[in-house]
């Protein structure tokens, strides 16, 4: 097909062609599949949710169809009370006129103009609902450069998983009208560092491709600025002789994943750990592996992985900080849209990274969690607690939701990186056990959407001495601090309802129940601490009789929690 150096005359005959068809009963929209009111129906959301959380005062639609869509959006006034101007352009003089009459008012407006070689105007948001499949490659790449100096945002889909732009094929015979599967964020097109959010369309989806409706911001935005204070990323020293594996185009710019590794002498398993992570479907990952102070040689292990791989990120600590304290680093450099913990003796389970990354997408979730094996001395199994609170649930929110107290566990899930840098969340440096479940906390309290899944997405491997664990929990000490620190958090949490307190409590009493076993095992005198404790606790027979409390334990539940309540 010969690509010309505009396509106006194709576009008409292709708008032509769908109102004839239209006209016959064959199709909802002049425009096709696409423009169907159940197709546009996520994009819809989404455009909605921008138009109210964004400054959009203009919006230039670029190949508007018959606004079969378009028009339930409420334009001018899509969010009451704001006036937003909308012009859409059209290849179809017979339908611009129909548009006009029908729709046209003070700030709607429709025009004949050429998308594929005319200027555009300045305005806020540019709307490309499916143009830009229907262009051949060379002059979709000039019409978003346009885009990209006419606009601070685009709202345009894209198949965010096709690995190449090729594939321009003859359409309805129309010449200079094709159709390709666009990857807005890959060559030539590379929008990937403007990606803000992108949502599945399934009723778009094209073979084994997903449509997703995505959101770009061209202002510019800085990245939050790393903290190095307690550890530095050494230079990286070229390794001619040692084959490199480059690092895919879009994580040059804001990769979908930041893989946190947090690594503490795990020189036997910290290969093993990354290449799950290497080795997953979703390549456009950085992965930011942060070593504590090891004293076993696993340093030297990640440098040479390091320089085989362009998406790790090797970062080395002078002093043994903890993992709270390191995962906070993690996060500081991280800069994909997600964040993804993975402790450096576990591994990500096969196909981990695109499920969840799919849900989030699918739903816009701020969060979303899988669920995890226990893999002890080589023995597999759920782990049945957590499996138990975590049903199949596409949206849900903290507040409606109280067993997501229950969920301990952070590197079982994606984590919007945007919504954790805008509230200020960190892990509890003060803490060496329970950090991740009190992170948890303010994460799912802060986050407007969660999802959760029962896919099995990570590997939780204990094989060896605990003692030689990130998270050592063997310290009467350490449990009582991270009691007490969960304690303090589930107060404060806005979203949080008396049937979360009543349960974390419950919880709890088993925790401090351990304790006062232990120390009584061990020898420990830890009495004024626990005292000190058992007052905060809420004690409440119901709850604590609850078998699928987290912890429920009877012989501790007979043995001491009961004598409390006497």
């Amino acid at each position: 097909m010969t690509e010309t150096k505009s396509n106006l005359t194709a576009a008409a005959a292709f708008v032509d062609f769908g109102l004839k068809e239209k006209a016959k009963g064959n199709r909802e929209s002049a425009s096709g599949l696409g423009s169907s009111l159940k197709s546009a129906a996520v994009a819809s959301k989404l455009l909605l949710q921008k138009l109210r959380d964004l400054p959009i005062r203009s919006v230039l639609d670029l190949g508007c169809g018959d606004w079969n869509w378009m028009r339930h959006l409420g334009f001018p006034t899509p969010i009451p009370g704001r006036f937003v101007t909308y012009e859409g352009w059209e290849a179809s003089p017979d339908l611009v006129e129909t548009l006009n009459a029908r729709f046209g008012q003070e700030g709607v407006s429709f025009g004949v103009h050429d998308v594929s070689s005319e200027a555009f105007p300045q305005v806020d948001l540019i709307i490309a609902r499916d143009i830009l499949f229907h262009m051949p490659p060379s002059m979709a790449l000039d019409v978003v450069q346009r885009i990209k100096k006419s606009c601070r945002y685009l709202a345009a889909p894209s198949y965010n998983f096709a690995k190449l732009n090729s594939g321009f094929s003859k359409y309805l015979e129309i010449e200079g009208w094709g159709f390709f599967h666009v990857n807005m964020n890959i060559e030539p097109f590379s929008l990937a560092p403007h990606l803000q959010e992108a949502v599945i369309e399934p009723e778009c989806k094209s073979g084994r491709l997903n449509r997703y409706f995505c959101f770009y911001d061209f202002t510019g935005a800085e990245q939050e600025a790393p903290d190095a204070a307690e550890a530095e990323a050494p230079p990286r020293q070229p390794a001619p002789s040692m084959p490199k594996q480059a690092a895919p185009a879009i994580v040059a710019g804001t990769p979908a994943v930041s893989v946190i590794v947090a690594s503490y002498n795990n020189a036997e398993t910290i290969e093993t750990a990354v290449a799950s992570i290497t080795d997953q479907e979703v390549r456009d990952v950085e992965v930011i592996i942060l070593d504590d102070n090891s004293r076993d040689g696993s340093w030297q292990k990640v440098e040479d992985l390091a320089l085989r791989d362009d998406r790790l990120i090797p970062v080395h600590s002078a002093h043994n900080l903890g993992p709270s304290a390191m995962r906070n680093i993690g996060m500081r450099r991280a800069s994909g849209e997600y964040i993804c913990f993975v402790d450096g003796d576990d591994t990500l389970c096969e196909g981990a990274l695109r499920q969840l990354l799919e849900r989030a997408w699918s739903v816009s979730a701020d969060v979303v969690r899988g669920s995890h094996i226990l893999n002890v001395n080589g023995n597999f199994s759920l782990n049945a607690p957590e499996h138990y609170h975590q049903p199949e649930v596409l949206r849900t929110r903290y507040a409606d939701m109280p067993s997501l107290v229950q969920m301990y566990t952070s590197w079982n899930m994606l984590i919007r990186r945007k919504m954790i840098a805008a509230a200020g969340l960190q892990f509890n440096v003060g803490l060496r056990l329970g950090e991740d479940r009190i992170f948890n906390q303010q994460v799912f309290d802060t986050a407007g959407c969660i999802s959760l899944m029962k896919f099995e997405s990570y590997n939780w491997v204990r094989n060896r001495d605990p003692k030689q664990h990130l998270s050592s929990g063997s310290k009467v000490e350490d449990r009582l601090k991270s009691i007490s620190g969960f304690l303090d958090v589930i107060e404060t949490l806005e979203n949080a309802t008396p049937v979360h307190v009543r349960m974390a409590h419950a919880s709890m009493a088993f925790e401090l129940a351990g304790c006062v076993d232990k120390a009584q095992r061990d020898g420990e005198d830890f009495a004024e601490e626990i005292d000190a404790l058992w007052a905060r606790i809420r004690l409440d027979r119901r709850w604590l009789s609850n078998p699928t409390i987290k912890g429920f334990d009877g012989p501790l539940l007979n043995n001491i929690v009961l004598k409390r309540l006497v």
